[in-house]
């Protein structure tokens, strides 16, 4: 089931706007979704949205933010997209100095989400089975 779907413009306002929907959202059609859970959604989409806005639209607000979130009984899935060119990953890791850009990743990691990066859409994952 879709939960969220919009365009954002690129800035941190409308990041603030579509995090408050979407967690509004959440509680509306997921109710079960601990208090705990729904802390790690926020601060996920804050930091994700906001990579978007700064790092992949440039601040630039003719460039829009995709966001689609999606449950399912055991999982909520995330999509969100920039207009940048994206980043390349592989490129980045082989960069030592580049490990104090990804410490939202590494965050988002450690608390139980798992994403893929595929040029400007970050795909995110939370498994709600697994145990708080």
């Amino acid at each position: 089931m879709i939960v969220y779907e919009n365009r954002i413009e690129s800035s941190f306002h409308a990041v603030d706007l579509a995090v408050m929907d979407i967690l509004g959202a959440l509680n509306t059609k997921c109710p079960h979704i601990s208090k705990q859970r729904l802390f790690k959604i926020n601060f996920m989409l804050r930091e994700l949205l906001n990579n978007a806005v700064e790092h992949g639209n440039g601040f630039n607000v003719e460039k829009e933010v995709y966001c689609l979130v999606e449950y399912d009984s055991n999982s909520l899935r995330f999509e969100i997209s920039d207009e940048g060119s994206g980043i390349d990953m592989k490129a980045q890791s082989a960069d030592r100095g580049i490990k104090t850009r990804n410490r939202g990743y590494e965050t988002i990691s450690a608390m139980d989400f798992t994403y893929t990066i595929q040029e400007n859409t970050v795909y995110v994952t939370f498994d709600l089975d697994k145990e708080e």
